[in-house]
């Protein structure tokens, strides 16, 4: 079993969940990672992975350390035999495309496609001085075999030389003609090889098409050229390499790789399927390439002798570690691979994904997790343990991923799992992928349900139904899973849909109403105007309404917790709009319009009582209150990566997020916890007077801090609300009704006057006005209670209103015999109110669990 990283400080706060409904299990010790300041545990690991493509790497002299560098912006030095990360330098300015030890390994340079090379203390990451001179960036560097000199090549056209202890520059080799991308010593360090690159794509390099970079083999005592190397290269050269003995030199493009005479210049060989970057064995006996991932080949007679397994053939980094024990690379995938050189086995195991997590769902009892991936993977996790439980593949072969689908770290969406569902009853976990959909028993790991069709989305319901988008036909194929057959198949945009993309999917509470998102298609290049947003009759298979014309398709679907609202989110829309279940209206919308990106959805989650809503921000994650529409919490996010997938825990107490650093993180919801507990331990009355007085605030993350106080406080919490949480009389629902019917009168003044009271009894009045809308009025009197209800929606609660609905959630977040008793009569209190509804929907919720 696979454990779960947790940061040692707050074992005792994990303790405190399981004791609040994460069932307890044995555990194995955790790996030593760090967490974000307010996450309390992390599923996988974040060990030899990057945020974003991995572009260097380079061991230690005694093969002990390996560093790597990526277009994360971030320097890191990992300890070979267990992948643990002993420190990073982030933030550096922008992508690190080179790394290299000094030959006494106490010093570590490198360069981030900047003027300067920086120099560290190998063992500690102490910034010890900077190399600064060339006016354009420096894509490479490397140091002489004696460790006196530090070699940097630059878009500036020149190779400088450095003294690493002083930082001082020795001497400026200005020869080549275009930017120089690489730069290396031979063993002896009396000749350096350089070579530049024309930045002009030479697609499809032939034998008959002539090179247009230079190699130049030179003198580094007197800068003297030897050898300009007849150009073989067309557009880049990404790697020079000596052989051990100094009389070779191996080089690499994206084309073609080089074999050549060091003494003669000359041309020895050349491959075109040997690419990107290349490595000698320190024996010499071998040499590895870059191909469809790492080959590796008798130096000597040019055999391949062993492939090393990738995801992505796109490598950007290679090398042997000193005694050539191990092999390791790096490139598309984020991942630095670490192989056994003999066997090609992987040096360290790494538990949980390979790729970025881009979606997750956690079961209705919460003790069960589950995580989808871009390595088509889902994984089963045990809330309480973090537990790797079981593993699902939707793919047959391992060289999938290695080729058609391959990985992309750009965040265009996903490639791999686009989404996960839990049945009801958590018996069940469902995925989808843009090439098949699959069930499987969680329990047993037997397939349930397994199609050669899928999209992004997908949703379940508590009878075991399945709809999931079949993305290249543009409809939504609905299953009966007890049966294993299919209901019914549907088509958003009409029959002729197959340019459409159906891209969210949810169901009704009560699972009778599929509502499905998807792109206007061919109907919007030929002008016409259709909807994005459909409800359909599970039963019937007809299409119940249709809504929200010539948007942007929606990335994600919820329906509110009583089934009267939904809420879409999508790019380029305020994050969240809410809709009118029966009328097909706008409400309202929720956070600051955002520029439209389609690379880049929205995604958004809410809690189980509809409370809270979780979106990515501009930095990390942001958690926002529905009532208000105003932020309550910000969460860092994993550090150095996009946040790609959210969901609440059933709780109400945690989140969950994953992210590209292919970790999922559980966030606590409780600001500065322990501020808040020691807090709470000491109430006074003055203090209890403050708290419900900051429960009507409209500051709402101070509204925040309150409702956890109280719920960490306990007793007190519910002797206070039982004291002032008071259900007010509500109003007449005979009157309501009567107002109602007025409404549709043939006298402009008496529907004036009815609309006019109507809005007065604010959320008194919604449930009857739905009710009216689900009774088929007439198109009038429809129009007029949508305008109501639209109208009341778009008012801002008042301060009484917040505060009960945050008292509420005090007592549901309880849970207890003693606050269910506050909340019983409020739940049976006469008329109408927020207040009843919101106590008989948290009653309801709690007697579920």
């Amino acid at each position: 079993m696979r454990s779960l990283t947790r940061k040692l400080s707050l074992v005792g706060v994990l303790a405190c969940y399981l004791a609040s409904g994460f069932r307890a299990e044995a555990a194995e010790p955790p790996l030593d990672e760090p967490l974000p300041e307010g996450a309390v545990a992390r599923l996988g690991t974040t060990r030899l992975r990057h945020g974003h493509y991995v572009c260097a790497v380079a061991f230690s002299p005694d093969g002990k350390l390996l560093a790597s560098g990526g277009y994360d912006y971030t320097l890191n030095v990992w300890e070979v035999a267990t992948g643990k990360r002993l420190w990073t330098a982030p933030e550096q300015g922008y992508y690190v495309t080179s790394v290299a030890f000094s030959p006494d390994g106490k010093t570590l340079a490198s360069t981030a496609q900047v003027k300067s090379a920086q120099l560290w203390e190998a063992t500690t990451g102490k910034k010890l001085l900077s190399l600064d001179g060339h006016t354009d960036v420096i894509q490479s560097l490397c140091f002489a075999p004696d460790g006196k000199t530090v070699a940097t090549a630059s878009h500036d056209r020149s190779v400088r030389l450095w003294d690493p202890t002083t930082g001082k520059e020795r001497y400026q080799f200005k020869q080549h003609q275009q930017k120089v991308y690489c730069v290396a010593f031979a063993p002896d360090g009396k000749t350096i090889a350089s070579a530049d690159s024309a930045d002009i794509a030479g697609v499809g390099q032939t034998e008959e098409k002539d090179g247009n970079c230079t190699i130049l083999l030179w003198d580094p005592a007197v800068g003297k050229v030897r050898h300009q190397m007849p150009k073989a290269h067309l557009g880049w050269v990404y790697d020079l390499a000596f052989s051990p003995d100094g009389q070779t030199l191996a080089s690499a493009s994206p084309y073609r790789g080089c074999l050549w005479d060091v003494a003669g210049g000359k041309l020895i060989d050349r491959f075109a399927d040997r690419t990107n970057k290349v490595a000698f064995a320190p024996d010499g006996k071998s040499i590895a390439w870059c191909k469809d991932g790492v080959r590796l080949y008798n130096a000597a007679t040019g055999q391949e002798r062993r492939p090393f397994r990738v995801y992505n053939p796109w490598l950007m980094c290679l090398t042997f570690s000193p005694d050539g024990q191990h092999i390791a690379a790096g490139g598309a995938d984020g991942l630095v691979y670490l192989w056994k050189a003999a066997s090609g086995e992987e040096a360290v195991k790494r538990p949980g994904h390979r790729f970025h997590i881009h979606a997750a769902t956690i079961s209705p009892d919460g003790q069960l997790i589950a995580t989808g991936s871009d390595d088509a993977t889902v994984r089963v996790w045990g809330t309480a343990t973090g537990q790797e439980l079981r593993t699902f593949s939707l793919s047959d072969d391992y060289s999938l991923w290695g080729g058609q689908f391959g990985y992309n770290l750009s965040h265009t969406g996903p490639t791999g799992v686009g989404a996960v569902r839990f049945s009801s009853d958590g018996e069940l976990v469902a995925a989808t992928t843009p090439w098949r959909t699959a069930v499987w028993e969680v329990n047993t790991g037997r397939a349930v349900l397994k199609r050669d069709q899928g999209g992004t989305a997908l949703a379940m319901t508590a009878g075991k139904t399945l709809a999931f988008a079949a993305r290249r036909e543009g409809e939504v194929q609905v299953w009966n899973l007890t049966t294993g057959k299919e209901i019914r198949r549907l088509r958003p945009q009409g029959p002729d849909s197959r340019d459409v993309v159906v891209s969210a999917l949810t169901f009704s509470p009560d699972g009778n109403i599929l509502a499905t998102g998807s792109s206007p298609g061919h109907y919007r290049e030929r002008g016409e105007s259709t909807e994005t947003i459909h409800f359909w009759d599970i039963e019937t298979g007809k299409e119940v309404r249709k809504f929200r014309p010539d948007k942007s398709p929606p990335s994600a679907l919820f329906f509110s917790p009583d089934g009267e609202v939904l809420a879409s989110a999508a790019p380029g829309e305020p994050p969240v709009q809410f809709w009118s279940v029966q009328a097909g209206q706008e409400l309202r919308g929720l956070g600051a319009r955002q520029e439209r990106n389609r690379r880049d959805p929205g995604l958004v989650a809410f809690s189980s009582d509809g409370r809270l809503m979780a979106t990515r921000g501009k930095v990390g994650i942001v958690v926002s209150e529905v009532a208000s529409g105003k932020e309550v919490l910000q969460l860092l996010g994993a550090p150095g990566a996009v946040t790609t997938a959210l969901a609440f825990f059933p709780n109400g107490r945690n989140l969950l997020s994953g992210s590209t650093d292919t970790t999922g993180l559980i966030w606590d919801l409780v600001p500065e916890r322990g501020v808040l507990e020691k807090k709470a331990k000491t109430l006074g009355a003055k203090d209890l007077d403050q708290l419900w007085s900051d429960l009507a605030g409209d500051d709402a993350a101070g509204a925040h801090r309150a409702v956890w106080t109280l719920v960490l406080a306990r007793e007190p919490a519910v002797a206070l609300l039982k004291e002032r949480l008071r259900a007010t009389p509500g109003p007449d629902p005979n009157r309501i009704s009567g107002l109602i019917t007025d409404l549709d009168s043939d006298k402009l003044a008496t529907r004036q006057a009815a609309a006019k009271e109507l809005l007065t009894f604010g959320a008194g009045a919604e449930e009857a006005l739905f009710k009216a809308l689900r009774n088929k009025p007439t198109l009038e009197l429809r129009k007029r209670i949508e305008g109501l209800l639209a109208e009341l929606r778009q008012r801002p609660l008042a301060s009484d209103e917040l505060r009960q609905g945050r008292a509420v959630q005090v007592l549901e977040l309880l849970g207890t015999a003693e606050a269910r008793n506050v909340l019983q009569p409020l739940a049976q209190a006469a008329g109408e109110s927020r207040l009843r509804r919101d106590a008989q929907a948290a009653l309801k919720r709690l007697s579920a669990r």
